[in-house]
């Protein structure tokens, strides 16, 4: 019973933080929106609907709404240190006032985070559900998952490297995984990513100097173990001098409990963090990160998979606009017309096409609804990839 309410009070005061309520009124809260027994409606056949009339899927109700996550607190920065860091900053005066603003951000959020714990061996079901053509990636996960539940850990996944055509769903399948294990997403663009301390912070005597992104996604954020995307790690600049993978070397190799910022000059807890990064060519990425990583090959999907993925962008999609009276069914004649992209650029034209059939008074999306410009663009993006998924 103790661990339960240590639990509950942890929980409370990490709604209390976000939503300016005690941890008691939070954990109120917490449970009353979870335990409160919701309307239900059925059709003639005894299946769930929604106020709609669609039917309910489990799976996309578990991925909308993830079950109640278990965890515990963890430090990974020392508040003390940094108490001495600020007091030094602010003798400084002017000259060292974005440290000092830093200093007082990572004071007034404090050094301990929540690290989610593998509650179930079946977490990763609703992902299962709505990406066939990420079960291989799936499969290896859950292996991490029995391991960290069995152990009694937080979650910790090895780093995987999602190798694939673009559009194939690699970021989206990323985000959601933060989503459905409970544990938050972060996310640092590679192509953009010109030199290492973008990543690991520059020293604060720099112009314009300031923390890193691996540092701010910890620190800002509330959990200790989130999904950081690395994407498009195969583009980053090929800079010896400002080489921005110079970070991974360390971060990869087993966690690093002692990853220094550059510009903060303080001990940084990531070993918790779980690395997922995402390419389109394998020879482009460096030996050393391939060494420190499992590479998992993401096929196109097939038709049939296709079609259970664009069933899924369809109701998330709706999922996001609750009051939106609109049917969550698709006839074959849009599946055909959607077929030939990839996941990315549907969920693109699901969006044109919902608008499309509003505008002529529909509730259901026909072929027609199809913005022919946006889907002449995406031929257009599309056809130097070569993305073509394979039938069956």
């Amino acid at each position: 019973m103790k661990q339960i309410a240590s639990l509950v009070l942890v929980l409370g005061t990490l709604m209390g933080a976000s939503t300016g309520l005690s941890a008691g009124a939070a954990c109120g809260t917490l449970f009353a929106s979870r335990f409160q027994a919701p309307k239900k409606f059925f059709n003639s056949e005894g299946l769930e609907i929604d106020s709609r009339g669609n039917p309910l899927d489990p799976a996309l109700k578990a991925a909308a709404l993830p079950p109640l996550v278990m965890g515990n607190q963890v430090r990974i920065y020392d508040v003390e240190k940094v108490a001495k860091l600020h007091e030094a900053s602010t003798a400084r005066g002017d000259a060292a006032a974005e440290l000092t603003a830093a200093y007082k951000k990572m004071l007034d959020l404090g050094g301990e985070r929540f690290a989610v714990m593998a509650s179930r061996l079946d977490m990763l079901d609703p992902l299962y559900e709505m990406m066939p053509n990420f079960h291989s990636v799936l499969d290896r996960m859950k292996r991490s998952i029995a391991i960290s539940k069995a152990a009694g850990e937080p979650i910790k996944l090895q780093p995987i490297i999602l190798l694939g055509p673009p559009g194939v769903g690699k970021t989206f399948f990323a985000e959601q995984l933060g989503m459905v294990i409970g544990s938050g997403y972060g996310f640092i663009p590679m192509n953009t990513t010109t030199a290492g301390w973008i990543l690991s912070g520059a020293y604060a005597t720099w112009k314009g100097a300031t923390m890193g992104k691996i540092a701010r996604i910890l620190i800002e954020g509330k959990s200790a173990n989130p999904v950081v995307v690395v994407d498009e790690i195969d583009k980053a600049s090929r800079s010896r001098e400002y080489d921005p993978l110079a970070s991974f070397y360390q971060l990869w190799e087993k966690g690093s409990k002692s990853f220094v910022d550059e510009f903060l000059q303080v001990e940084i807890d990531t070993s918790h963090v779980n690395w997922i990064a995402t390419a389109n060519y394998k020879d482009q990425i460096p030996s050393p990160i391939l060494d420190r990583a499992i590479v998992i090959e993401v096929p196109a999907p097939s038709r049939d998979q296709l079609r259970i993925i664009v069933g899924y962008v369809l109701k998330n999609f709706l999922a996001e606009h609750s009051n939106l009276q609109f049917s969550n069914r698709l006839s074959d004649e849009v599946f055909v017309s959607l077929e030939k992209h990839t996941p990315r650029d549907i969920r693109k034209l699901i969006s044109d096409a919902v608008g499309g059939a509003l505008l002529e008074n529909r509730t259901e999306i026909r072929a027609t609804d199809i913005d022919k410009a946006v889907v002449e663009q995406s031929e257009v993006e599309k056809n130097p990839i070569g993305f073509v998924h394979s039938k069956q």
